[in-house]
């Protein structure tokens, strides 16, 4: 008697795993998107999958004098970010946090730009806020102090920032 082999295909260990953790290929923004939206009540944006617990929120009225304070504040810790980043040395004059240095997230200079035109354009630039330079004289502390918790908050403002800001520019424009 004959045996008929058949030939069943076997699905490759990335299929197992998009399929287990229903991993969909999007860009990095729209994966942190739909992990956040998860978090979200429904009035704090419509995607929003949890229920809201007491008041909500309300709503936003985007202006360009706080648009402008969104940009100073934020230029302010992306400086100390990047030069807590760049003048980090240790004994041995290797930078402590050399893997973060030049990786393209750079916002500084872009920020710099912005706020010029801005300027240019006859727009007034205020100061960095209280808040923001309490947070980047504790940003400074942290760097030497704890190394790990400095790199939390260098991660969540990068990454935050990256989806949220881009968010907020659409709103203003």
């Amino acid at each position: 008697m004959a045996s008929t082999t058949f030939a069943i295909p076997a699905k490759t260990a990335c299929e197992k795993q998009k399929k287990m953790y229903r991993i969909e290929e999007k860009e990095f923004v729209e994966e942190m998107r739909a992990v956040a939206m998860k978090l979200h009540t429904k009035d704090q944006a419509k995607e929003g999958e949890k229920e809201p617990r007491g008041q909500p929120w309300r709503k936003w009225e985007p202006s360009i004098v706080g648009y402008l304070q969104f940009l100073v504040d934020n230029k302010m810790i992306y400086d100390t970010l990047e030069n807590t980043i760049i003048g980090q040395k240790t004994a041995n004059s290797s930078s402590l946090y050399g893997n973060f240095m030049n990786t393209g997230l750079e916002r500084s200079e872009a920020l710099g730009k912005d706020l010029k035109g801005f300027k240019d354009k006859g727009h007034t630039i205020s100061k960095p806020s209280a808040l923001s330079l309490s947070y980047s004289q504790y940003l400074e502390e942290l760097s030497v102090k704890d190394p790990q918790a400095f790199l939390c908050h260098y991660y969540n403002f990068y990454f935050a920032h990256t989806a949220g800001g881009r968010m907020i520019g659409k709103k203003v424009a």
